[in-house]
């Protein structure tokens, strides 16, 4: 939805892997699901949910600050960018 943040993590153990089985996969597009719920329900239903759902972290860590979510106007496109 054009919000991010950021996640501060400590790291124990490094795993990795050489990805040789790995499948190759071609782009195609983007996916139209949230443009599209945003278009339907608009732009303050989805601001409400980020609210209620996107404040914190499910282990009560702050998330997206009012502000941010306050100045998120929908998708990109809609807005000629």
């Amino acid at each position: 939805l054009g919000i991010r943040s950021i996640i501060r993590v400590r790291v124990t153990k490094i795993s990795d892997s050489c990805g040789f089985g790995v499948p190759l996969y071609e782009y195609k597009q983007q996916r139209d699901i949230s443009p599209n719920y945003i278009r339907i329900n608009g732009v303050e239903k989805v601001k409400a949910y980020l609210k209620g759902e996107n404040a914190e972290s499910i282990d009560g860590l702050p998330g997206a600050l009012e502000a941010e979510i306050e100045s998120y106007q929908g998708p990109a496109s809609e807005n000629g960018d």
